[in-house]
């Protein structure tokens, strides 16, 4: 039967998203992002500043321009009696100041952790004129106030505050002090055409202190209805300051309480959660810092031309590799330009909406977007790889290709790909590829040393979750709407997986890392087969998850499985933006990202290269060439398995009655998304 398509959720907390601009903002502009490599000297990024004519960025030890779309260092900054280091970063008219002091009292130090029982409260505030060092200007604070950025409020006045107090420093004054009476968590502050203000935050509240040069530059405390959130610094050079709310970037007007959506970050494709500092460098082009990862971006935006042909591909996050491919198709296509549409996980219904309406996006990514691989609303690929003289058929992996056939039809088509399974030393398992439960337990129980069945961290309730995520793959017929939970294979999973408590103590209650029968894997990069082979120390077998049937592995796409709509009047348009993920230029960049790539010489390239064991590389390769099953992951699914699963180990319910209620729940559920 054919079905109508699901608003499924991803069970992965990390993909669950907040914000989405409206369709029609999202069209208008065309967002694209660069990382910035800076020079090998430049060292770990802190943050972005601006001046009236240029744009700085900082590390912890040095200064750089940025420039033509890259970093020139300009001075590092050293102490004549100790080292130093940058906290902060500012511009105001034509020069630069820079807050620096003593090493923190702890800091890392290529990665190790190092202390400065010697810390005492001296900083200096630096001026930088056309990048050239000018004056210094020392002030003391207590040993205990670890200071946390630097705002110039004019020539004079500088703005340092730490998590909870603020002071003004006079530069004309040879570096006088004067605290500030400050009201809850400060946050960070902003700059524009119009003025400064200095962000806090009160319990879950946001608001805002208008700034002024001046000894007390606070103003009166502001705090709107629906103040927007802040999290980031910024420098704007619009009447209206920048603004990071954590899942968009946006314009505000303090003083009409408008918030202007500009993008979502996924549509630069970067996450919110890394952009720390953000600097306007013309209207439509800005630099970004990230003092969690050491990196800097460059993020334009251009208007999409009137009259030209838009190809929408429905994502629901953002990655630098989605956001290469568009670049790469919008630089081939002149009257075409490839837009991104964001769909998380509030805003499913506007996708199924648009879909059954017969609109809705061109190409799909539904690695996030969970949505059921159903031939009646996704056009089967197959014909356009057999029209493609660069492409094959049996050019990609053909357990993975083979699993998400359905009726002879290729509805969808991964880009990249990861497998689930389970390890076991030879020594313990001999030459099994699979199990049963039976044989397992039989195995496990005919042993006599300390060794336990799995990690302690997989007790029941984990290997519950496990099975629930896993289990729509194994147990659901999704092209028919059919469950099959009341099976006796699924029942063998609850009794199984319910005696694994039993297992869970060790000592002081953890079980020693690899002194286990068998060990859960997710592989995502081959480098992490060297990793197993390092933990076991000895030669391993992928044995699989213990059940019955040739499905014993498990494969998932966590990015770039494209489909097309039926929907789509641009399906030649659609397959040339999917056809660009499987060139082998492409496919070598999946690769370089953490996923495992969908085209076969690629990976046996790659396997050459980066497994350094011969036999490893052998087991991988008959790993991979076994059946494997699409991990098709549904929380709401999940979740039943969780519920009634957890109600049979408190006694609530014997395992048939679980199995049961289980199998009536998913019933009602698929018929309810038919």
């Amino acid at each position: 039967m054919k079905k109508r398509f699901a608003i499924l959720l991803t069970l992965l907390a990390a993909l669950l998203l907040c914000g989405c601009g409206e369709k029609a903002d999202e069209q208008r502009w065309l967002w694209s992002s660069e990382e910035i490599t800076p020079p090998s000297d430049f060292g770990y990024v802190l943050a972005v500043a601006g001046t009236e004519d240029e744009v700085f960025a900082v590390s912890y030890t040095a200064l750089g321009r940025y420039e033509d779309g890259g970093i020139t260092v300009l001075d590092t900054i050293y102490s004549t009696d100790a080292p130093a280091m940058v906290y902060g970063a500012s511009g105001y008219g034509d020069t630069l100041y820079l807050l620096v002091g003593e090493m923190r009292p702890q800091y890392t130090e290529y990665g190790e952790p190092r202390e400065n029982p010697d810390f005492s409260g001296k900083y200096t505030v630096i001026a930088y004129r056309g990048g050239t060092r000018a004056e210094a200007v020392p002030f003391q604070l207590s040993a205990n106030d670890i200071l946390s950025g630097l705002l110039a409020l004019s020539d004079e006045y500088m703005l340092c505050w730490t998590a909870t107090d603020a002071w003004v420093v006079s530069l004309a004054e040879s570096g006088s002090v004067y605290p500030q009476q400050v009201s809850g968590e400060i946050v960070a502050p902003t700059t524009s055409q119009s003025g400064m203000w200095l962000w806090v935050k009160q319990d879950d509240t946001f608001g805002f202190y208008p700034l002024t040069a001046a000894e007390n530059a606070l103003g009166d405390l502001t705090q709107p209805e629906d103040c927007p959130r802040l999290c980031t610094a910024t420098v704007s050079r619009n009447d209206g300051c920048l603004l990071n709310s954590g899942g968009t970037l946006s314009l505000y007007q303090p003083g009409r309480n408008t918030d202007v959506p500009l993008a979502n970050w996924h549509d630069c494709a970067l996450a919110d959660a890394t952009v720390t500092g953000i600097v306007q460098c013309s209207d439509n082009a800005w630099l970004c810092a990230s003092d969690f990862d050491g990196k800097i971006w460059s993020i334009r935006r251009e208007k999409i031309a009137e009259g030209k042909q838009t190809l929408h591909i429905a994502a629901a996050v953002g990655s630098l590799e989605l956001d290469e491919l568009g670049k790469q198709f919008n630089r081939a296509h002149r009257d075409c330009v490839a837009v991104i549409d964001y769909y998380p996980e509030n805003a499913y219904d506007r996708l199924c909406t648009e879909i059954m309406a017969g609109d809705g996006p061109d190409v799909l990514d539904l690695a996030c977007l969970s949505l059921p691989l159903n031939s009646s609303y996704l056009v089967d690929l197959y014909p356009y790889i057999d029209a493609d003289s660069d492409l094959e058929r049996d050019m990609f992996v053909p357990t993975v290709i083979a699993s998400l056939e359905l009726n002879g039809k290729l509805t969808s088509l991964p880009a990249a790909f990861v497998v689930n399974t389970m390890t076991a030393r030879v020594a313990d398992v001999g030459g099994r590829t699979d199990w049963t439960i039976e044989e397992l337990q039989d195995l496990w129980e005919q042993r006599t040393d300390d060794i336990f069945l799995m990690s302690g961290w997989m007790d029941r309730h984990n290997y519950l979750a496990w099975i629930g995520m896993l289990s729509p793959g194994e147990f659901i017929d999704w092209e028919n709407g059919i469950a099959y939970y009341d099976s006796e294979s699924f029942l063998r999973q609850l009794q199984f997986c319910e005696t694994l408590d039993s297992y869970e103590e060790y000592g002081d209650g953890e079980i020693p890392e690899w002194s286990c029968l068998i060990e859960p894997e997710y592989i995502q990069n081959l480098v992490r087969i060297n990793g197993i082979r390092n933990n076991y120390k000895e030669d391993f077998t992928y044995i699989g998850f213990p059940g019955e049937g040739m499905y014993r592995s498990l494969f998932g796409v966590d990015q770039l499985h494209f489909a097309i709509s039926v929907n789509s009047d641009k399906k030649d348009l659609a397959w040339e933006f999917i056809r660009l993920a499987l060139t082998k230029k492409n496919q070598e960049m999946i690769c370089d990202s953490w996923q495992l790539p969908i085209r076969q010489d690629v990976l046996d390239d790659r396997l050459e290269t980066v497994v350094e064991n011969a036999s490893d590389r052998q087991r991988f390769r008959q790993l991979i060439q076994k059946p494997l099953r699409f991990a098709g992951r549904n929380i709401d699914i999940a979740q039943i398995v969780i519920d009634e699963g957890d109600a049979y180990f408190d006694g609530q319910r014997t395992v048939e009655e679980a199995a049961e209620r289980i199998q009536n729940r998913v019933t009602l559920y698929l018929s309810e998304i038919e």
